[in-house]
């Protein structure tokens, strides 16, 4: 591990490019879509966490899921919660799609308890109630398999030191070179970056990742326009400012996050 951090460290120092400091996104269509994004975020978290209040919070009150009101879908979760025991839910393949008034988050779901997995593919339909997106509509249909989500070249750890962070992608130079990274603070702190058209992800990499640190809150990788680009959206902590600085260095792109 120190080997890593020194190495991170030495690349760091080597070769900075500047991104870019906070600046906003003016375009107002894709805000909508990072709202959603952080709720589908904070939505895993309340399920893994059996937070029964704040998840069904998520859930529009005027709508039936699994064939139930909202009060008798809450107290059927509450039960699910009671008896599960500990929750791991990994969400990988996300996609996002808009839909007039509605956006569509589908993703492959993996939910395990105990000693049983379960693995299908869920949507999610998104509507506006008030200021708040709010789920209208829930699908998911199993998928008979048993394989294990690997771990995502994303931002394995952070390192923090005096307010700097250190956000790791392992990506080849020619993609590196062909990046747009820029940071939205419109609605949510978020740094934001476009992959090239041709970048794949691993079907298998989780969607949603959780990085504990002072600057970094998590970060989401999805597809979106009709699923055919690639973004990672990387939410900050409601800071004034950010300074983002970029180093590449053998298969590594390291960002150095600082406010």
């Amino acid at each position: 591990m120190k080997k890593i951090i020194l190495f991170l460290t030495i690349a760091l120092l080597i070769s900075f490019s500047g991104y870019s400091s906070a600046q906003e996104n003016k375009n107002p269509k894709e805000e909508p879509v990072y709202s959603v994004l952080g709720s589908l975020y904070n939505w895993k978290t309340a399920w893994e966490g059996k937070n029964i209040n704040k998840y069904v919070s998520f859930y529009h009150p005027d709508k039936n899921f699994a064939g139930l009101p909202i009060d008798k879908f809450k107290e059927r979760k509450k039960y699910i919660f009671q008896k599960a025991g500990k929750i791991a839910l990994s969400i990988s393949n996300l996609c996002v799609e808009e839909k007039k008034d509605e956006i569509i988050t589908k993703f492959t779901q993996y939910y395990q308890v105990k000693d049983h997995l379960d693995i299908g593919e869920k949507s999610l339909t998104w509507a506006k109630k008030g200021k708040d997106w709010k789920i209208i509509s829930e699908q998911f249909t199993t998928i008979k398999s048993k394989e294990n989500i690997k771990l995502s070249p994303l931002g394995v750890k952070t390192l923090e030191k005096n307010k700097k962070e250190m956000l790791v992608l392992k990506i080849t130079e020619s993609d590196f070179k062909k990046l747009k990274v820029h940071q939205s603070i419109a609605t949510t702190f978020k740094f934001i970056i476009d992959f090239p058209q041709n970048y794949k992800f691993d079907p298998q990499e989780p969607s949603i990742i959780h990085l504990k640190s002072s600057l970094i809150e998590g970060a989401v990788m999805y597809q979106y326009n009709n699923c055919s680009l690639r973004r990672g959206v990387i939410f900050l902590a409601p800071y004034k400012d950010y300074t983002i600085v970029a180093s590449y260095n053998k298969g590594l792109v390291v960002f150095l996050i600082q406010n």
